[in-house]
Order: C-alpha cells, then structure tokens, then sequence
C-alpha cells in the first residue's frame, strides 16, 4: 500500500481538487490501519444492517411509510413460498425485505409475540443467509427465556465460526448502542467461553474486535483474556 502524507478528506476531494463535493449523506465512517478480509468485511456489513438504532429514531410516519415500501417490494416476488426457484435466485433480497420488516415492526411496537415469530421465520425459511444471523440477534434480545438456547442450537453446525462472530458481534453492538454495558459484558464472556473449545479460538477473538470496535475499556479485556484462556 503506498504511503500518503496529505490530508484525508471525507466527503470531498483533497488538494489540489478543493471544490468537490459528496451529494450525499456519509454515515457510521471507519478508517482501518490496515485491509480487511473478505469475512471481516461481510461480517461489518451484516452488523450494520442489523442495528435497531436506525429505525428506532424515526419517526411513526417515517417507519410507516418504509413499511408500505418494504411490503411493495416483498410483493414483487410473488409466492415465493411456494416457489423454490424464486425463493433460491432472489432469497438475500427477500430475506433482507423480511427482517426490515420485522425491524419496522418492533419500532412500531408492534406485540413482541408476533414479531418474535417474524424473526423465527426468517432462520427457519433462510438458515444459510447471514440474514438469518441479524434475525437471532433480535431474538436472543426479545425472547430471554429460549432465545440463547436457540441460537446456540441454531450455530451447530457453524465449522467455520464465521456465523459465531456474526451473532455475538452483532448482540454486543446492539447492547453498546443502548449503553447496556452489563449486557456487553455477559455476551464478550458468553463468547470468550465459546473460543477456549473452538480450533482457531485465538483468530476468531481477533474478528470480533474487528467487527466490533476497540473500544478503549474493552481493549486490554479482550487481550487479556486472549492471553490467559486461548
């Protein structure tokens, strides 16, 4: 990677260009002292896509007016519960439709019973789809009683751990962005537990903080439990 001495700009071009400017809006910016991999990346996206934060500081008329999109669009697609072709070609778009949905919902208040089987829904029709990983992280965090148990059934057969990280990063990002650190540390521990039996415990420890930011408290936490039980 060659080296750069000038100034970043975010949102417009640097010297000599100065005029420039993103018609846009820039959200939730990260700079990275080095190159992500494919699975880092992946796993950031998920999280990100994920969060309530969003769709919890709209407004009643925004989330509704989303909601009637989201339907629209899941309507495009016709049956596709009756139709495998359509359900396996489109399932990321559809599956991606279906937890917005469900995210609008929750916002909206809708009964968490009915929501929570939204939720459930979507890992039963979609299990393979990183969808599938945001849907258990809103049912651990609705269903206290079976929602734990269920997404540790759910994450059997996860060899890889890819979909271990999702969870619990995107769980623990939830829980930091409602400021419930007692959470975040049930679930940083929940997770150091799963890493001392898992093959390359030290790695997947390592992308979880990538995926989940160094906070600064949590740094020497995370390193030092490296250290002492991996």
């Amino acid at each position: 990677m060659e080296k750069f001495d000038g100034k970043i700009c975010i949102g417009r071009d640097s010297y000599p260009i100065i005029d420039r400017y993103f018609n846009g809006v820039i959200d939730e910016v990260r700079i990275y002292d080095r190159a992500l991999n494919v699975d880092e990346i992946d796993t950031i996206y998920v999280l990100d896509t994920t969060m309530l934060s969003t769709s919890k500081s709209m407004s009643g008329t925004e989330i509704t007016k989303y909601l009637s999109k989201a339907y629209e669009e899941l309507e495009k697609f016709g049956n596709w519960h009756q139709d495998a072709t359509v359900k396996t070609k489109h399932g990321s778009e559809i599956a991606g439709l279906l937890l917005e949905i469900a995210r609008l919902e929750q916002a909206k208040k809708k009964p968490v019973e009915k929501v929570l089987d939204e939720y459930y829904e979507i890992t039963k029709q979609f299990p393979r789809l990183p969808e599938a990983i945001g849907a258990l992280c809103h049912i651990i965090t609705l269903d206290a009683e079976n929602g734990l148990k269920y997404a540790e059934k759910f994450l059997e057969k996860d060899a890889t751990g890819t979909n271990t990280i999702r969870l619990y990063g995107t769980v623990i990002r939830n829980y930091m962005a409602e400021l419930d650190y007692v959470n975040v540390n049930k679930y940083v521990k929940l997770f150091i537990d799963k890493c001392t039996s898992a093959k390359d415990g030290s790695k997947l420890m390592v992308q979880l903080m990538g995926s989940i930011g160094l906070i600064e408290d949590y740094e020497k936490f995370y390193r030092r439990a490296i250290r002492i039980k991996i």
